[in-house]
């Protein structure tokens, strides 16, 4: 009698398992888990948690009619390649290995990196961008291999390592180690 007991225990704890498996091995992924939920399963109330609706996506899908910045360049071999701050068009993020620059130390946090800015601030931020575009044509048209002069690794010593100047700071990166630029451009993602 004991053993038809824990046996029928066992067999109703294994359809309980298998049922869960069944309902939540066929969810999508998700990131973040929400408030538990109870069903009920032959009588038994399991209770287990719900997953919220944001899926796990290695590209960030960008909604479409978005204006999306790139810059185009050529590799050390002849490719070309895209670097942009859209998941979408470089099919990855950019890693701080695009954006930092050897012997820059760059500040970490900084005013300019915020949403909201002053008209000062703004006035800086923008400064700091023409700075950053008039240095790209400066070593796109120094011979290889490039190097920055000290007035430049000032300036650089100035730019934050924020989404805004990213891109400029990767073309930066990647002209020093030998890639040609060949432009900035802006495309539609549709």
């Amino acid at each position: 009698m004991c053993i038809k007991i824990t046996l029928g225990y066992i067999m109703k704890s294994m359809k309980i398992l298998l049922t869960s498996l069944l309902i939540f091995g066929t969810m999508p992924l998700t990131q973040e888990y929400g408030v538990a939920e109870s069903i009920l399963v032959n009588g038994t109330k399991v209770t287990h948690p719900i997953k919220t609706q944001r899926q796990i996506s290695s590209v960030r899908p960008e909604p479409p009619g978005v204006e999306v910045e790139l810059i185009r360049m050529v590799d050390p071999f002849g490719n070309e390649v895209k670097y942009s701050l859209s998941e979408n068009v470089m099919g990855r993020s950019l890693r701080a290995e695009d954006y930092s620059i050897a012997g820059v130390q760059q500040p970490r946090h900084s005013v300019l990196c915020q949403k909201t800015l002053s008209n000062t601030q703004e006035l800086k931020k923008i400064e700091l961008k023409l700075e950053l575009e008039m240095l790209m044509e400066e070593l796109a048209n120094q011979p290889k291999p490039r190097s920055l002069t000290d007035l430049q690794i000032e300036t650089l010593g100035k730019v934050p390592a924020c989404e805004s100047f990213r891109l400029s700071l990767t073309a930066i990166n990647k002209l020093l180690g030998g890639y040609d630029y060949e432009g900035l451009a802006q495309i539609v993602i549709e």
